[in-house]
């Protein structure tokens, strides 16, 4: 779907080696030769639907255990029925948090995250508690990173700025990137942006 790149952007810097199908026969052809752990299937895709390349991947040998978890606009019982029928593990409605999706993903993969400590955080604050503003192309770049999902971008850009000085911008951006909360990121650098509007 149209936010195939945002979810690959955010699942890679976490370690997930990730293959984007356009479309359900795409995704068997995929299946068959990059063996995934995983699947999120959009239902509605063009060519083969989501339901039909469900039940086509269940007949396959490479896709009777695969973790399959359907994703539709759609948060209606009957889709979920009907996912759950086709053969998949669970269902996600769009729009959904990224979070929600890490659980589903860790519950069935059995993983477990690690988190880093979010102590330097507070020790990156300047002491008198003011926050200085990076220059309005920073801020552009920045914002071009959030609007595309692009955390590991984020958090590359986070540590420049940290260098360049800019510490206390620097760490709530690295805390917002690293807790995938990219509505407030894109608010958080608007908010800059304004107030540097303003001071110009």
């Amino acid at each position: 779907w149209e936010n195939r790149s945002v979810l690959t952007n955010m699942l890679v810097p976490l370690g997930f080696d990730v293959q984007e199908a356009v479309d359900g026969e795409d995704c068997l052809k995929k299946v068959a030769s990059f063996h995934p752990d995983a699947i999120l299937m959009d239902l509605r895709m063009p060519v083969l639907d989501g339901l039909e390349t469900i039940r086509r991947l269940r007949t396959m040998p490479s896709g009777k255990n695969l973790i399959i978890i359907a994703v539709s606009a759609s948060a209606f019982e009957y889709n979920r029925g009907e996912s759950f029928s086709a053969g998949s593990d669970d269902f996600l409605a769009k729009p959904f948090r990224f979070a929600k999706l890490l659980d589903l993903l860790a519950n069935h993969l059995r993983l477990e995250w690690m988190y880093e400590d979010d102590t330097q955080v507070s020790e990156a604050e300047p002491s008198d508690g003011v926050m200085i503003t990076p220059p309005e192309e920073d801020l552009v770049r920045l914002l071009d990173h959030a609007k595309r999902g692009n955390i590991r971008g984020l958090t590359e850009e986070a540590d420049r700025l940290t260098l360049l000085g800019y510490k206390g911008f620097a760490a709530n951006l690295r805390m917002l990137a690293r807790n995938f909360r990219l509505k407030e990121i894109r608010d958080f650098i608007q908010q800059h942006r304004e107030q540097s509007d303003g001071r110009t």
